[in-house]
């Protein structure tokens, strides 16, 4: 098995560091690669980090999805159990806008769906009913919300071949990775 020592953490932090200062992605990149040579490795690592841009520009979105796993975290403080401890991770990833862990989100959401449809329908009090109804009515924009917010936030890397020519003046192929980092009217 063929395994690279790259320095992950170094790279990310570093890349924070760039983006914050308002640096746009792809020269983020640029300067990355130049520095640690690995450009698949660094395009894949900078492709969850969120610019200065998109994060100023959806950080409404990113608080109102950090509202919605409170009030669950608060509504599982009611029913101790491990998912106590999920939503606490989630808040804080949420928080600190880790994206590449928002998947986690949508699953739990699926999950609290599907106990409450079956609340729902097997429901024999009116307590049952309104926490059916409320798992669902602050689930599914959750789940929903995040995965949109995925989207907006880090939009996938373009990865093109290109064509050019050596030092020796053979014809070779190699990946150039364009960072979508434009904002557009929505």
């Amino acid at each position: 098995m063929n395994q690279r020592n790259i320095p992950r953490r170094e790279i990310a932090k570093e890349a924070r560091k760039l983006l914050k200062e308002g640096m746009p992605k792809q020269e983020v990149f640029e300067v990355l690669v130049e520095q640690y040579k690995y450009s698949k490795d660094v395009a894949t690592i900078l492709s969850g980090i969120p610019s200065l841009k998109r994060s100023k520009r959806y950080h409404f979105w990113n608080i109102v999805l950090l509202i919605l796993i409170i009030i669950l975290e608060l509504h599982n403080l009611l029913y101790p159990s491990l998912s106590i401890i999920w939503y606490g991770l989630l808040i804080y990833i949420v928080a600190t806008k880790m994206t590449r862990y928002y998947f986690w989100i949508p699953l739990l959401s699926f999950i609290a769906i599907s106990v409450a449809i079956y609340f729902l329908f097997s429901a024999t009090t009116k307590l049952q009913l309104f926490i059916g109804f409320f798992v669902l009515a602050i689930y599914l924009p959750a789940g929903l919300l995040s995965i949109w917010l995925v989207k907006k936030l880090c939009p996938s890397v373009t990865e093109k071949k290109e064509m050019y020519t050596n030092e020796d003046g053979e014809n070779r192929m190699k990946l150039v990775y364009d960072f979508n980092d434009e904002l557009k009217e929505d």
